[in-house]
């Protein structure tokens, strides 16, 4: 298979997450693979479950628990004619901690 794809790195508190189902973890990657350098993606939402190979229930629901987690908001802007226009999809990166070194310290000290 010949590949001509970028690469997008993922904070390990995503793709390790056992708190986020495997869905909602896929939809956050996917997401930010789209995003620009705002954190704002707008691809469709057909797009997004075509990507996640769900239905509409199933991107709802990933979307839901995301943003109940704090990873995602959503903004439906109007256009210049106050119609609804896209949808943006706000990724937030979770924030990363330093690791912990106090027990790696104290474990080479006693």
């Amino acid at each position: 298979m010949k590949c001509s794809c970028h690469w997008d790195q993922v904070p390990q508190c995503i793709s390790r997450s056992l708190q986020l189902s495997p869905r909602a973890r896929l939809l956050w990657i996917v997401l930010a693979s789209y995003m620009n350098i705002d954190g704002v993606a707008w691809p469709s939402p057909k797009t997004v479950q075509k990507v996640l190979r769900c239905g509409r229930a199933a991107r709802e629901k990933a979307e839901t628990e995301l943003l109940k987690k704090g990873l995602l908001k959503l903004e439906h802007p109007r256009d210049a004619k106050g119609r609804w226009g896209r949808r943006d999809y706000i990724v937030i990166y979770p924030k990363l901690h330093p690791p912990d070194t106090t027990s790696a310290q104290k474990k080479s000290s006693g």
